[in-house]
């Protein structure tokens, strides 16, 4: 879940500063930038639970 939960916090933070910049030159950027990494924070630790939750399922040590 850690994992996922980085990947998915950069990811988004990158997301929103590209949407943070190209709207209204740039004023945007730190409400952009909060919102990416808080909508790819859940989606990471959603996507480590699934994922983690199936490694259980199987056996697999995590």
């Amino acid at each position: 879940m850690g994992l996922y939960m980085s990947m998915g916090t950069s990811l988004g933070m990158l997301c929103g500063m590209v949407v943070g910049l190209t709207s209204n030159k740039g004023e945007f950027l730190p409400i952009g930038m909060s919102l990416g990494m808080c909508f790819g924070m859940s989606i990471g630790i959603s996507t480590g639970s699934i994922m983690d939750s199936n490694a259980r399922k199987k056996g697999n040590v995590i």
